[in-house]
């Protein structure tokens, strides 16, 4: 079939079209609408009358069908021809395997499965980490009240989850453990009667010296399990609280393994703080195609542009970079179990995974994010265009606060009890109550400041900004 420029579809967080990689525009509510149905249902002819139901349920407008063929005729000068066929009693959109983020992301994670049963965790966490890189947030975010919608998004949810545990179980059988523990909390809370979560969790914070919490965290989930379905843990369970309890030698897993990517999480987390330069400098525009960062005056190697490199301490290389969506990437930051990456043009924030050094999510917030902090419960970003500090919640991986600052916020500091926004336009020094995301208090700075830290003052014994 004759096609017209290259296209990418995405359901993996908002619905999104890219044309050789640019966002194209996609209209209104309704046109977005029915390419979502064509694709939940592509290469397969979708019937204008369903079009017309899912539309606009029970009582569609007399001027439906003529409102569809519009929507159809716009979208067609977006896709070129050849794509969208008229095909009797609807339409059909044609969709190479490749070219849709969810058959990629089902086919990686099928690949990803069948390695691992075969015992390959190691291609197998690769894979299913390329495959979890591909969300860009819920899917169809956008769509998300569309009834015609609900039943893939249940799915497409579902799915990611269990590739979230295959990948936990890959990363587990190479013996990792105490890496993954901050992950599995998170994912534990959002799912408590996920059995298969839960002990992960078990044996990663068995791994991690932690055997008591272990232990705990199975009679949490046998509480949780009892008053709100009238059921115990099933027997895979039980049979691991047993197993930790006479401290059975098989937990420990594969000692190699465990050595290698114990070794390489310790790589990763002391190379994270030579990566925030590298994107400083990155950001600034001192580098456009590669970065090249030096020690003591000789070449170590070269960064891709739009990435965050993983330094190997022991040695003078690069031993990893994760590419970052957008073109601008602006801050960096470390905390709650993940990597932060604001991007300037995007007006986002991406979050890697500490453990597959992939990018999970990629978060909409204010403009011109220029800064970024972590602790006080939240991810605080500093929108230098918006006049305002995004709050994230790390669990939901949502923006949950908006909070006005001063003008042109450049950076933001967590330290003190407090969160510090340095304005760079009007030279003021906001403080934020965290608890509240309330500004309780404006201080005089500088015109043009663009940075802000929290200190260790030794004569006094407490922190100063």
């Amino acid at each position: 079939m004759a096609r017209g420029a290259a296209v990418e579809f995405f359901l993996l967080g908002p619905l999104e079209v890219r044309l050789h990689g640019k966002p194209a525009k996609l209209g209104g509510q309704k046109q977005r609408g029915l390419l979502a149905q064509l694709l939940l249902n592509a290469d397969e002819v979708v019937p204008t009358a369903r079009l017309i139901d899912e539309l606009w349920g029970e009582r569609p407008p007399p001027s439906a069908a003529n409102s569809v063929h519009v929507y159809v005729s716009q979208l067609r000068k977006v896709f070129g021809d050849g794509r969208l066929a008229t095909r009797q009693p609807g339409y059909l959109l044609d969709v190479g395997q490749d070219e849709l983020d969810a058959r990629r992301f089902e086919r990686l994670l099928g690949e990803g499965r069948a390695l691992r049963a075969r015992g390959n965790a190691t291609v197998a966490r690769r894979l299913l980490g390329e495959a979890l890189a591909l969300w860009r947030g819920p899917p169809l975010a956008d769509l998300r009240h569309e009834e015609f919608a609900q039943g893939e998004i249940a799915r497409l949810e579902e799915l990611r989850l269990a590739a979230v545990e295959e990948r936990v179980e890959a990363d587990l059988e190479l013996g990792m453990g105490g890496d993954l523990v901050p992950e599995l909390d998170e994912l534990v809370r959002a799912n408590a009667l996920r059995e298969r979560l839960r002990a992960q969790l078990m044996l990663a914070l068995y791994r991690s010296g932690r055997q008591a919490e272990a232990l705990d965290a199975y009679r949490q989930g046998r509480r949780i399990l009892h008053e709100e379905l009238g059921l115990d843990p099933g027997p895979a369970l039980r049979e691991l609280e047993q197993a930790i309890l006479r401290q059975d030698p098989k937990l420990r897993g594969r000692s190699g393994d465990a050595r290698t990517v114990q070794a390489a999480a310790r790589a990763r987390r002391a190379g994270l703080a030579i990566a925030v330069g590298a994107l400083v400098l990155l950001a600034a525009g001192i580098a456009t195609a590669a970065l090249e960062l030096t020690r003591g005056g000789r070449r170590i190697t070269r960064l891709p542009a739009n990435s965050v490199g993983v330094i190997d301490p022991r040695g003078d290389r690069i031993r990893a970079f994760v590419s970052i969506p957008g073109t601008a990437p602006s801050a960096l930051a470390v905390g709650d179990g993940a990597i932060w990456v604001a991007d300037t043009d995007g007006n986002s924030v991406s979050r890697i995974d500490r453990s597959t050094q992939v990018v999970r999510q990629t978060i909409p917030v204010g403009g011109g994010p220029a800064g970024l902090a972590v602790g006080g419960g939240g991810v605080w970003v500093a929108n230098g265009l918006d006049g305002t500090v995004s709050r994230i919640n790390a669990t939901t991986n949502q923006v949950v606060q908006t909070i006005a600052v001063g003008n042109g916020p450049s950076a933001i500091a967590f330290g003190a009890g407090a969160l510090w926004v340095a304005n760079s336009a009007d030279g003021t020094l906001s403080r934020i109550d965290p608890d509240t995301g309330h500004v309780t208090r404006t201080l005089p700075a500088a015109v043009g400041a663009t940075g802000v830290a929290v200190g260790f003052r030794r004569d006094r014994h407490r922190e100063r900004v």
